[in-house]
């Protein structure tokens, strides 16, 4: 089946990706943070037909919010710090501009279900409802799991474009190989036949 093969790799790539910020933000590598904005941008450009920009393309390091959809009226803060802090802290910026907008909560590294059902401090009125506008990587394979077939497999295309495992491009020969490599070499030309 298809769908089974089509989400197993959407599946695959983004816990990989989503332990990979994890652990190196630990050791406090944190590239991986910077092009997940970049990443998230395509990706639910793609999942939910947004119009995404990543907001430093304008000004670097914009208070409060990373992507935005100016024709959706879409903000959204990409974090790998998934806490009520961290949520209430992106709400509590100046974002008077964006009244009106919806606000979205990315969690790249942390299961973000806890945060659902909480209260948040929004003081400039954005249109914020925890359970649908917060995701993480289990909602978001949720998601993915539910699309007709047709999506699914763009959305697996992306994501193996995008997450491709680095490959040394070593070949690794196989039993029958070896055997056709032992018999290639063998003289055979004064065998007979019966």
């Amino acid at each position: 089946m298809n769908r089974s093969i089509y989400f197993d790799l959407c599946e695959k790539r983004l816990t990989l990706l989503c332990y990979s910020v994890e652990l190196r933000g630990k050791l406090n590598i944190l590239n991986y943070n910077l092009h997940c904005e970049d990443f998230y941008v395509h990706f639910f450009n793609l999942l939910f037909g947004y119009s995404l920009k990543n907001t430093n393309q304008e000004k670097h390091n914009f208070e409060g919010i990373d992507l935005i959809d100016e024709n959706g009226k879409i903000v959204l803060q990409v974090s790998s710090t998934a806490t009520k802090t961290k949520i209430d802290s992106a709400l509590n910026k100046d974002l008077r501009l964006y009244k009106g907008h919806q606000f979205k909560f990315i969690s790249i590294s942390k299961d973000a279900s806890d945060l659902r059902n909480k209260t948040y401090t929004n003081p400039h009125a954005l249109v914020f409802i925890p359970q649908q506008d917060i995701h993480d990587v289990k909602s978001i394979l949720n998601v993915i799991s539910h699309l007709d077939i047709t999506k699914q497999k763009e959305i697996h295309g992306f994501l193996k474009n995008e997450l491709q495992e680095e490959s040394d491009n070593v070949l690794i020969e196989t039993n029958i190989a070896a055997v056709i490599n032992i018999l290639a070499k063998e003289d055979f030309s004064n065998v007979e036949t019966t």
